[in-house]
C-alpha cells in the first residue's frame, strides 16, 4: 500500500480517537447529597397531620459563621484536593471562591466574622455527618455553620466532525455546555437546626477545538463554578436580613416566656 495513503489513514484514525477520547472528560466536582446534613431525628410526627420540631435555634447575633465546602470522598482536581474519609470530604483550598465574595458577606449587618474550616480544626479524618463540622465550628467559637457543595455536569458536542478531522481538530467546532449548582444550608452549630437552604446556579457555554477540548472544558468548568458560587453569595446576602429578623424574634419570645 502506498506510504502516503497509510499516513493519511493513520492521521484520520488518530483524529477520530482524539475526538472520541475528549468526549470522556469527567468534571471532577462530585457533590454531596445535602440531605446527609439533615438529621431525621429532629422531626417527630405525633400524628399524620402534625409536625413537631425537636431542634431549636440557639445561635446568637452578631454572628460568627464557620464555612465548609464539602465534596464526595476522594475528591480532587487541578487546583484543589479534599481532606477526610467517610460519607464526604472537605475542601480546604479556596479555588472558586474569591476574596471579594467573602468580603461582601463579611460586610453584612449582624455578622461579626467569617472563616473557613480547615483540617487542623477538624482533627479526625472520619467525616460522616454534620456533627464533625459542628464540633469543629464550635471549637472556633462559631455558632453558625454554612455548608455547601459544588455539583457540575457538562456536555460537549462537535457541530462538524468532518471538519474537525479535515482540520486535524484545530478548527473551533465543539460547543461545551457546563451546568453547575452550589446548594448550601445554614445551620445552628449547637443544635443542628437549619435556618435556611439556598442554591446558586450557573450555565456556561464555550466554543473550542477538539485539539484543546480538555483544557477548554476545564476552563469552562471553573468559570461556571465561580459564577454559581457568586450566585450563592447573592442569595445569602438577600436571605440574611430575614434570617436575622426571625432569629431575633425567637430570642425575644423565649425571653418573654422565661
Amino acid at each position: 500500500m502506498n506510504r502516503n495513503i497509510i499516513t493519511r489513514i493513520t492521521i484520520i484514525a488518530f483524529m477520530f480517537s482524539l475526538i472520541s477520547g475528549c468526549s470522556h472528560y469527567i468534571a471532577p466536582n462530585m457533590g454531596v447529597d445535602m440531605k446527609l446534613f439533615f438529621d431525621e431525628s429532629q422531626y417527630e410526627w405525633p400524628d399524620s397531620n402534625t409536625l413537631s420540631l425537636t431542634l431549636k435555634p440557639k445561635a446568637s447575633v452578631p454572628a460568627r459563621i464557620a464555612i465548609a465546602r464539602v465534596q464526595s470522598p476522594g475528591y480532587h482536581e487541578y487546583a484543589a484536593k479534599s481532606f477526610g474519609q467517610g460519607n464526604y470530604s472537605i475542601v480546604t483550598v479556596r479555588d472558586i471562591e474569591e476574596d471579594s465574595d467573602i468580603e461582601a458577606m463579611q460586610k453584612l449587618d449582624d455578622i461579626e466574622g467569617l472563616f473557613y474550616l480547615n483540617r487542623m480544626m477538624l482533627g479526625s479524618q472520619k467525616l460522616d455527618t454534620d456533627r464533625e463540622l459542628r464540633v469543629a465550628a464550635a471549637r472556633m467559637g462559631a455558632e453558625w455553620l454554612l455548608i455547601y457543595t459544588v455539583e457540575t455536569d457538562y456536555l460537549s458536542e462537535d457541530m462538524s466532525k468532518p471538519l474537525s478531522v479535515i482540520s486535524l481538530g484545530i478548527s473551533p467546532t465543539v460547543v461545551v455546555n457546563m451546568d453547575c449548582s452550589v446548594p448550601a444550608i445554614l445551620m445552628d452549630t449547637q443544635t443542628g437546626y437549619v435556618y435556611s437552604a439556598m442554591e446558586g446556579t450557573a450555565r456556561h457555554k464555550q466554543l473550542c477545538a477538539w485539539w484543546t477540548n480538555q483544557s477548554a472544558i476545564d476552563q469552562s468548568r471553573r468559570q461556571a463554578e465561580r459564577e454559581a458560587f457568586k450566585d450563592l453569595v447573592t442569595q445569602f446576602k438577600s436571605s440574611w436580613p430575614q434570617i436575622v429578623t426571625g432569629r431575633k424574634l425567637v430570642s425575644t419570645e423565649i425571653s418573654l416566656n422565661q
